[in-house]
């Protein structure tokens, strides 16, 4: 029979062999941290034995598609353990800084609730049950907190036009001060219009009107600084330095639409990272698509948010990316091949996509880094690249890579240099598609 201290050492002994493994990925053992999606414990025992983490400013988390439950959830559950045991208080997401700010008050104030808190999302990508239960455990961890303790919630994103004009009305409607009348004159270019509307002028390039916005644009910084005193004195220099954001927010989203690329985008996103987390003076989590919290691209031309943020940070940025070998997301689903879409597109004149429904993607034999991932027999584990020496990580393997369309999954690949685009890779042998959120419920 068994002592109690032999079965406490073998019970010990079988968690820690669980917490990490040792297996062979191509010709090279590499440690790993399995875990089971309903484990409460995850990956986390590699946070606390990495001896740079209490150095870490901004943990970035990806998605290798924008409708995936469980990077969602792995995602949520990673920041509510960072706030918990590291201390993060700064919660960043890829979608409109006005929009998010609504946010902020509902978690902050009340203001609000969680069906407006969701519309205002704006982004069909969070507008699910996982983005919401989030968004539910932040308010209620915010309770009762001092102001300096609670979680600020910050979209980071800036392609919207509409929404950072509509804000700055939206705050001065509710807070008004003596010269709102004057403000309602300047911004009528947007408010006197839907967000479609505003849309089709800035394509038609007859109108040149971007050039009114960027003018509306400049009236509304006069109006502010004029205003300043008042503003700050009736509500605070933070808030003076949020509409100034969003106002800044708008103009980076008019150029935008002026096509100047991918690096302008990126460019902008790690800019409003830097500034949200001096500004919060805290350790703050981004969540975004592997895309964007990347450390680089195999096409040098372009630079992704997230190296700019490791130029700015250095070591004190991690970045996790995620990866899948087969499994259901929701997306917007275009025809399965080119051919099709030009007989769909161009002859038959309908739309080109089915709308957002759910899709699916096999196990694919070009997939050579999940390929090797299967290998291990693992269905879900962690990995950290920092300083392997492996060739799966460093060379150019091939991945699943999905954003907000589907064609087919042949065409749903991409080549990456693992450990020179990630710090960390969560890897999923199957994924289910995320909850869309219903209303009221």
């Amino acid at each position: 029979m068994k002592s109690p201290f032999c079965a406490l050492f073998i019970v010990l002994i079988s968690v820690s062999s669980y917490s990490q493994e040792l297996v062979k990925v191509g010709l090279n053992d590499e440690t790993i941290y399995p875990f089971e999606l309903n484990n409460s414990n995850l990956f986390f025992d590699f946070f606390s034995s990495k001896s740079n983490f209490e150095e870490m400013k901004i943990v970035g988390m990806g998605e290798a598609t924008h409708g995936t439950k469980e990077f969602f959830n792995l995602k949520a559950e990673t920041f509510k353990y960072l706030v918990l045991n590291h201390h993060y208080r700064v919660f960043g997401i890829e979608a409109s800084f006005a929009g998010c700010l609504y946010i902020n008050e509902y978690l902050n104030s009340g203001t609000g609730n969680i069906d407006s808190v969701m519309y205002n999302l704006e982004f069909w990508t969070w507008q699910t049950e996982e983005v919401k239960d989030l968004i539910l455990w932040i308010k209620d961890f915010n309770i009762d907190k001092p102001q300096n303790e609670k979680i600020t919630f910050w979209g980071f994103d800036m392609q919207n036009y509409y929404s950072p004009i509509q804000y700055i009305n939206s705050f001065f409607s509710r807070n008004k001060i003596r010269n709102y009348k004057e403000l309602q004159e300047i911004i009528k270019p947007i408010t006197r219009h839907s967000e479609l509307e505003v849309y089709y002028k800035l394509q038609n390039k007859k109108l040149n009107y971007s050039d009114t916005l960027f003018k509306l644009n400049d009236s509304v910084s006069t109006w502010l600084n004029k205003n300043k005193p008042e503003i700050e004195s009736a509500y605070s220099e933070k808030h003076f330095k949020i509409l100034q954001f969003c106002l800044d927010n708008f103009q980076e989203a008019v150029n935008m639409s002026q096509s100047p690329g991918y690096n302008y985008r990126d460019s902008c996103m790690a800019a409003a990272i830097i500034k949200i987390q001096k500004q919060e003076d805290a350790k703050m989590f981004i969540w975004a698509h592997n895309g964007h919290i990347n450390l680089s691209m195999l096409n040098a031309v372009m630079s992704p948010t997230g190296a700019y943020l490791r130029n700015h940070y250095n070591e004190a940025y991690y970045s996790i990316g995620f990866t899948f070998s087969s499994g259901n997301f929701q997306a917007f689903k275009g025809p399965d091949t080119f051919f099709g879409v030009l007989v769909k597109y161009a002859f038959a004149k309908k739309r080109l996509y089915k709308g957002l429904i759910e899709c699916s993607v096999p196990t694919y034999s070009k997939n050579t880094l999940t390929n090797y991932f299967e290998l291990t027999g693992k269905a879900a584990f962690f990995i950290d690249l920092t300083n392997t020496n492996n060739a799966v990580f460093k060379t150019s393997k091939q991945t699943y890579d999905i954003g907000a369309t589907f064609i087919n999954y042949k065409r749903s690949s991409a080549k990456i240099i693992a450990s020179e685009q990630f710090n960390g890779l969560i890897y999923l042998e199957h994924t289910t598609r995320a909850t869309p959120y219903k209303k009221g419920k």
